[in-house]
Protein backbone atom coordinates (compact mmCIF):
# COMPACT_ATOMS: atom_id res chain seq x y z
CA UNK A 1 0.00 0.00 0.00
CA UNK A 2 1.30 3.07 -0.70
CA UNK A 3 2.30 6.15 1.58
CA UNK A 4 0.73 9.70 1.55
CA UNK A 5 3.65 12.42 0.37
CA UNK A 6 5.74 14.04 3.44
CA UNK A 7 4.05 17.11 2.03
CA UNK A 8 1.96 17.10 5.41
CA UNK A 9 4.78 16.47 7.72
CA UNK A 10 7.24 18.64 5.89
CA UNK A 11 4.85 21.83 6.95
CA UNK A 12 5.42 21.20 10.20
CA UNK A 13 9.29 19.69 10.42
CA UNK A 14 11.03 22.19 7.73
CA UNK A 15 14.80 21.54 8.42
CA UNK A 16 17.47 22.83 7.67
CA UNK A 17 19.52 20.15 5.21
CA UNK A 18 23.20 21.67 5.50
CA UNK A 19 22.72 21.50 9.40
CA UNK A 20 21.86 17.59 8.98
CA UNK A 21 24.85 17.43 6.71
CA UNK A 22 27.18 18.82 9.21
CA UNK A 23 25.95 16.20 11.98
CA UNK A 24 28.24 13.86 10.23
CA UNK A 25 26.84 10.06 9.13
CA UNK A 26 27.99 8.60 12.60
CA UNK A 27 25.86 10.89 14.21
CA UNK A 28 22.91 10.80 12.31
CA UNK A 29 23.23 6.75 12.42
CA UNK A 30 23.52 7.14 15.93
CA UNK A 31 20.23 9.08 15.91
CA UNK A 32 18.30 7.13 13.88
CA UNK A 33 19.11 3.95 16.00
CA UNK A 34 17.68 5.94 19.30
CA UNK A 35 14.69 6.96 17.53
CA UNK A 36 14.33 3.07 16.43
CA UNK A 37 14.00 2.37 20.06
CA UNK A 38 12.08 5.71 21.37
CA UNK A 39 9.86 6.34 18.76
CA UNK A 40 9.79 9.65 20.13
CA UNK A 41 10.55 13.08 18.79
CA UNK A 42 11.11 14.71 21.81
CA UNK A 43 12.82 12.33 23.73
CA UNK A 44 15.94 11.71 20.89
CA UNK A 45 16.39 15.91 20.82
CA UNK A 46 16.50 16.31 24.08
CA UNK A 47 19.32 13.24 24.53
CA UNK A 48 21.31 15.00 21.70
CA UNK A 49 20.54 18.43 22.63
CA UNK A 50 19.15 19.31 18.92
CA UNK A 51 15.96 20.62 17.70
CA UNK A 52 13.11 18.67 16.41
CA UNK A 53 13.63 19.61 13.37
CA UNK A 54 17.00 18.65 13.14
CA UNK A 55 16.14 15.19 14.54
CA UNK A 56 13.05 15.43 11.78
CA UNK A 57 15.61 15.64 9.14
CA UNK A 58 17.67 13.04 10.05
CA UNK A 59 14.88 9.97 11.10
CA UNK A 60 12.44 11.02 8.13
CA UNK A 61 13.18 7.69 6.29
CA UNK A 62 12.82 5.74 9.36
CA UNK A 63 9.57 7.21 10.10
CA UNK A 64 8.55 6.41 6.68
CA UNK A 65 9.41 2.37 6.95
CA UNK A 66 7.51 2.57 9.79
CA UNK A 67 4.29 4.32 9.08
CA UNK A 68 4.42 1.61 6.10
CA UNK A 69 5.04 -1.59 8.31
CA UNK A 70 2.40 -0.64 10.85
CA UNK A 71 -0.41 0.38 7.95
CA UNK A 72 0.48 -3.10 6.52
CA UNK A 73 -0.06 -4.84 9.72
CA UNK A 74 -3.49 -3.21 10.38
CA UNK A 75 -4.43 -3.90 7.05
CA UNK A 76 -4.05 -7.39 7.19
CA UNK A 77 -5.32 -7.42 10.60
CA UNK A 78 -8.58 -5.74 9.15
CA UNK A 79 -8.74 -8.41 6.16
CA UNK A 80 -8.58 -11.33 8.47
CA UNK A 81 -12.02 -10.55 10.51
CA UNK A 82 -14.16 -12.74 10.35
CA UNK A 83 -17.88 -12.50 8.74
CA UNK A 84 -19.08 -12.62 12.50
CA UNK A 85 -16.11 -10.19 14.05
CA UNK A 86 -17.11 -7.83 10.66
CA UNK A 87 -20.98 -7.65 11.33
CA UNK A 88 -20.42 -7.46 14.77
CA UNK A 89 -18.46 -4.40 14.97
CA UNK A 90 -20.68 -2.70 12.40
CA UNK A 91 -23.70 -3.36 14.46
CA UNK A 92 -21.33 -1.52 17.33
CA UNK A 93 -20.87 1.26 14.95
CA UNK A 94 -24.19 1.90 13.48
CA UNK A 95 -25.39 2.26 17.06
CA UNK A 96 -22.57 3.46 19.59
CA UNK A 97 -20.74 4.75 16.83
CA UNK A 98 -19.54 8.06 15.44
CA UNK A 99 -18.17 9.69 12.41
CA UNK A 100 -17.20 12.96 12.21
CA UNK A 101 -15.88 15.76 9.59
CA UNK A 102 -14.48 19.13 10.91
CA UNK A 103 -11.95 21.66 10.15
CA UNK A 104 -9.46 23.28 12.41
CA UNK A 105 -8.50 26.74 13.38
CA UNK A 106 -6.34 26.06 10.23
CA UNK A 107 -8.83 25.24 7.64
CA UNK A 108 -7.61 21.51 7.38
CA UNK A 109 -10.16 18.88 7.49
CA UNK A 110 -10.29 16.94 10.33
CA UNK A 111 -11.92 13.24 10.55
CA UNK A 112 -12.51 10.96 12.97
CA UNK A 113 -13.98 7.56 14.26
CA UNK A 114 -15.00 6.95 17.70
CA UNK A 115 -17.56 4.35 19.95
CA UNK A 116 -18.28 5.68 23.46
CA UNK A 117 -19.71 3.67 25.96
CA UNK A 118 -20.38 2.72 29.82
CA UNK A 119 -19.59 -0.82 29.01
CA UNK A 120 -15.93 -1.26 28.76
CA UNK A 121 -16.15 -4.51 27.13
CA UNK A 122 -17.67 -3.17 24.26
CA UNK A 123 -14.65 -0.88 23.84
CA UNK A 124 -11.91 -3.40 24.55
CA UNK A 125 -13.48 -5.77 22.09
CA UNK A 126 -13.45 -2.87 19.29
CA UNK A 127 -9.75 -1.73 20.48
CA UNK A 128 -8.94 -5.36 20.26
CA UNK A 129 -10.38 -6.00 16.72
CA UNK A 130 -9.89 -2.89 15.25
CA UNK A 131 -7.47 -0.50 17.51
CA UNK A 132 -4.06 -0.16 17.88
CA UNK A 133 -2.71 0.22 21.01
CA UNK A 134 0.56 2.69 20.42
CA UNK A 135 1.11 6.11 18.91
CA UNK A 136 2.95 5.30 16.06
CA UNK A 137 4.04 9.20 15.60
CA UNK A 138 5.16 10.97 18.45
CA UNK A 139 4.85 14.36 17.37
CA UNK A 140 1.13 14.15 16.10
CA UNK A 141 0.08 13.44 19.41
CA UNK A 142 -3.69 13.90 19.04
CA UNK A 143 -3.52 11.78 15.56
CA UNK A 144 -3.48 7.88 16.68
CA UNK A 145 -5.45 5.24 17.45
CA UNK A 146 -6.16 4.94 21.14
CA UNK A 147 -8.16 3.31 24.06
CA UNK A 148 -9.09 5.85 26.44
CA UNK A 149 -10.93 6.80 29.14
CA UNK A 150 -12.98 10.24 30.34
CA UNK A 151 -15.34 11.11 33.12
CA UNK A 152 -18.66 12.07 32.85
CA UNK A 153 -20.84 13.83 35.18
CA UNK A 154 -24.23 12.07 34.71
CA UNK A 155 -22.92 9.03 33.90
CA UNK A 156 -19.61 7.68 35.47
CA UNK A 157 -17.00 6.56 33.58
CA UNK A 158 -17.29 6.38 29.93
CA UNK A 159 -14.55 4.43 27.77
CA UNK A 160 -14.04 5.52 24.23
CA UNK A 161 -12.30 3.89 21.23
CA UNK A 162 -10.79 6.62 18.83
CA UNK A 163 -9.25 7.00 15.40
CA UNK A 164 -8.21 9.88 13.24
CA UNK A 165 -5.60 8.55 11.54
CA UNK A 166 -6.54 9.03 7.84
CA UNK A 167 -4.11 6.32 6.62
CA UNK A 168 -5.59 3.98 8.91
CA UNK A 169 -9.51 4.85 8.83
CA UNK A 170 -9.00 4.65 4.98
CA UNK A 171 -8.29 0.66 5.50
CA UNK A 172 -11.24 0.66 8.19
CA UNK A 173 -14.10 2.18 6.14
CA UNK A 174 -13.35 0.60 2.66
CA UNK A 175 -13.92 -2.43 4.89
CA UNK A 176 -17.33 -1.54 6.35
CA UNK A 177 -18.53 0.65 3.90
CA UNK A 178 -20.76 -1.88 1.85
CA UNK A 179 -22.45 -3.34 5.38
CA UNK A 180 -23.26 0.20 6.35
CA UNK A 181 -26.80 0.88 6.61
CA UNK A 182 -27.83 3.96 8.28
CA UNK A 183 -24.61 5.58 8.70
CA UNK A 184 -23.82 4.54 5.08
CA UNK A 185 -23.23 8.11 3.21
CA UNK A 186 -21.23 9.90 6.30
CA UNK A 187 -18.95 6.78 5.65
CA UNK A 188 -18.82 7.30 1.72
CA UNK A 189 -18.56 10.90 1.83
CA UNK A 190 -15.17 10.44 4.38
CA UNK A 191 -13.99 8.01 2.04
CA UNK A 192 -14.00 10.59 -0.76
CA UNK A 193 -12.77 13.19 1.09
CA UNK A 194 -9.83 10.91 2.12
CA UNK A 195 -9.16 10.38 -1.75
CA UNK A 196 -9.63 13.98 -3.00
CA UNK A 197 -6.97 16.18 -3.00
CA UNK A 198 -8.25 19.30 -4.75
CA UNK A 199 -10.03 21.40 -1.86
CA UNK A 200 -12.46 22.56 -3.60
CA UNK A 201 -13.80 19.32 -3.95
CA UNK A 202 -13.00 18.69 -0.17
CA UNK A 203 -14.92 21.95 0.66
CA UNK A 204 -18.27 20.24 -0.86
CA UNK A 205 -17.89 17.01 0.51
CA UNK A 206 -17.66 18.83 3.82
CA UNK A 207 -20.40 20.69 3.45
CA UNK A 208 -22.39 17.61 2.02
CA UNK A 209 -21.10 16.08 5.02
CA UNK A 210 -22.89 18.81 7.26
CA UNK A 211 -25.98 18.67 5.55
CA UNK A 212 -26.42 15.06 5.82
CA UNK A 213 -25.48 15.28 9.68
CA UNK A 214 -27.46 18.27 10.13
CA UNK A 215 -30.80 16.34 8.25
CA UNK A 216 -30.97 14.06 11.55
CA UNK A 217 -30.67 16.37 13.73
CA UNK A 218 -31.47 20.25 13.36
CA UNK A 219 -33.59 21.35 10.50
CA UNK A 220 -32.04 25.31 11.48
CA UNK A 221 -28.57 24.06 11.08
CA UNK A 222 -29.69 22.83 8.05
CA UNK A 223 -30.98 25.95 6.36
CA UNK A 224 -27.38 27.61 7.22
CA UNK A 225 -25.59 24.71 5.74
CA UNK A 226 -27.46 25.10 2.71
CA UNK A 227 -26.31 28.94 2.53
CA UNK A 228 -22.89 28.45 2.58
CA UNK A 229 -22.89 25.58 0.28
CA UNK A 230 -24.65 27.90 -2.23
CA UNK A 231 -22.23 30.82 -1.83
CA UNK A 232 -19.50 28.37 -2.61
CA UNK A 233 -20.98 26.54 -5.64
CA UNK A 234 -21.56 30.22 -7.05
CA UNK A 235 -17.82 31.58 -6.34
CA UNK A 236 -16.22 28.56 -8.41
Amino acid sequence: MKLDSLKAIKEHFAFDREVVKRLGKEKREEIKTHYKKSLNLDKTAKKFGLERNTIYGCVRKVMDCIRLKEINKYKKQINNLTEFELGYIIGILEGEGYFGMIRDPEKRFRLIVTVSNRDKKIVEYINNKIGLNFNLHSFRKKNYICNSERKDMNFGKIYEWKCSDKRLMIILLEKIYPLMVGKKKEVGLMIKSIKTKNETEKFKIYYAFQKVKAKKNNKVKLRKIDRKSTRLNSSH
